[in-house]
């Protein structure tokens, strides 16, 4: 049963179009390329550190091995807080907003960034999630319901 939201699965779904150890082979090496981003892309002032600690992180190593999305979710993550230091806001609630793929880790972050009154971060990652939300819904119109009883169902 699907437990991500429908638009990462259309986002992924020109890996599910080919051969399962290509596609294997595929995702293994974005995320060790989204590892590598996140690392050059991560505001510190020495990377080194950071690169041996991505090296010697059992779960980040354990996540390439199964097949998880740590790794992207690391680069969206650096990817954000590079563009707000660079203080391009909008475009940081953007990148943020694809964070969703993993929703339920950054389900109170909006009111956080009312709290702040980060009103161009806010409002980036509003319109990312709308657009996302809209992506969700092409061609699926009953997720939503399919969604919550799955959630019930686990409990």
């Amino acid at each position: 049963m699907p437990v991500r939201l429908p638009f990462y699965y259309a986002f992924l779904s020109p890996l599910a179009r080919l051969p399962y150890k290509l596609a294997l082979l595929l995702w293994a090496a974005s995320n060790l390329l989204a590892i590598a981003l996140f690392v050059c892309l991560y505001p510190i002032g020495t990377r080194t550190h950071l690169a041996i600690a991505c090296c010697w992180s059992l779960p980040l190593l354990f996540s390439i091995a199964i097949g998880q999305d740590l790794g992207l979710m690391l680069l969206l993550l650096s990817a954000t807080l590079h563009t707000l230091h660079a203080g391009k806001r909008l475009l940081a609630g953007l990148i943020l907003s694809l964070c969703l793929i993993k929703f339920n880790l950054i389900l109170l972050l909006p009111l956080l960034f009312l709290g702040k009154r980060e009103w161009r971060l806010a409002s980036g990652f509003s319109i990312g999630t709308a657009l996302l939300l809209m992506i969700s819904f092409i061609g699926i119109w009953d997720w939503p319901q399919a969604y919550v009883a799955l959630i019930w169902i686990r409990q």
